[in-house]
């Protein structure tokens, strides 16, 4: 109504999405999120009405599994030349490493959700249930720890990566370990016309309200479907819903 009274809805044109899945889409996203990409390419603006603050972009997800092996011998000889450390300290140290290197990296975590290790282990991905079997006296064979990686940019994503791949190498001292990476969500970055669309917000929002408008930083705000059709469009902003608890 106020647009129209304004008169600027003669050349303009407004498209309201709604997505019920929880940003669960289908795969691929080229298909389950068609209709999004094909209305982002054709928009000056994209505004994601997921409840607030306002925040300028959100970071991108990927998960990683991380394995390590051991050579599963008697307690007693751990350490020993020809045994090493087992599985267990292997991985132990390899995620301490993660946090000592990653975790005051601004916009950037790193988070191991799932440790598994023991003799034998075995885990389901589509359940995110594992078993593991062996003895207190028994050094590890196998360990696997799951998690995921949160970032602003590809560009940090690729730089975490590859520091997270040369840990993994470091600290495999009698076997080889191994850390895979699969992208679940791009990033939004701060972008220049998201910057301009926020300082026009405030403004409306100091006329409307005479208040300061609250920011959240894109480092506090979880992966939504703007991400994938962010870098269409010149201009987007975050969290322009309401406020409230339990909005999940």
């Amino acid at each position: 109504r106020a647009l129209h009274a304004n008169h600027l809805l003669s050349n303009a044109s407004i498209v309201v999405a709604f997505i019920g899945d929880e940003e669960s889409a289908g795969r691929p996203i080229s298909i389950s999120r068609r209709e999004l990409m094909k209305h982002a390419k054709q928009s000056d603006v994209l505004l994601d009405f997921e409840s607030g603050p306002v925040s300028l972009g959100r970071r991108g997800i990927s998960k990683w599994a991380l394995t390590t092996r051991g050579t599963q011998q008697h307690s007693s000889i751990i350490f020993q030349p020809e045994v090493g450390n087992g599985a267990i300290f292997e991985v132990a140290r390899m995620l301490r490493e993660f946090e000592y290197e990653l975790s005051h990296t601004k916009n950037l975590t790193v988070n191991p959700s799932i440790v598994l290790g023991g003799s034998t282990l075995a885990f389901n991905e589509e359940t995110n249930q594992g078993t593991v079997s062996g003895k207190h006296n028994v050094v590890a064979k196998e360990a696997l720890a799951l998690g995921d990686l949160r970032y602003i940019s590809d560009t940090q994503k690729r730089e975490t990566e590859q520091k997270m791949q040369h840990i993994v190498e470091k600290y495999a001292t009698k076997h080889p370990a191994r850390i895979v990476f699969n992208d679940l969500m791009p990033p939004m970055p701060p972008m220049p016309g998201n910057v301009e669309l926020l300082s026009l917000m405030k403004r409306i929002n100091h006329l409307v309200t005479n208040q300061p408008l609250e920011i959240l930083a894109p480092g506090l705000r979880g992966g939504g479907d703007i991400s994938h059709i962010a870098h269409l469009a010149p201009a987007g902003l975050v969290g322009l819903g309401p406020v409230g608890a339990e909005e999940h």
